[in-house]
């Protein structure tokens, strides 16, 4: 594992919080479909590049695409 310090060194941002990383985020990877607190952390216009069951999470993409996500 590489220490938090050493991509502070190379010119990396370390964020305290989802939140915090999300917040201005205009694409965010994801290996599984985000939870719904997840989903609310997501900025409007922002794309979401995740491995998702469209037949198994139809709430999470109603959510999305109300708060805007593509």
């Amino acid at each position: 594992a590489i220490p938090d310090d050493q991509f502070v060194a190379a010119g990396a941002v370390i964020a305290n919080s989802a939140a915090e990383t999300c917040k201005d985020a205009a694409v965010v990877l994801a290996v599984q479909a985000p939870a719904a607190t997840e989903v609310a952390l997501l900025p409007k216009g922002c794309l979401l590049v995740c491995q998702m069951n469209s037949y198994n999470n139809e709430k999470v993409i109603r959510a999305l695409a109300e708060a805007g996500v593509t």
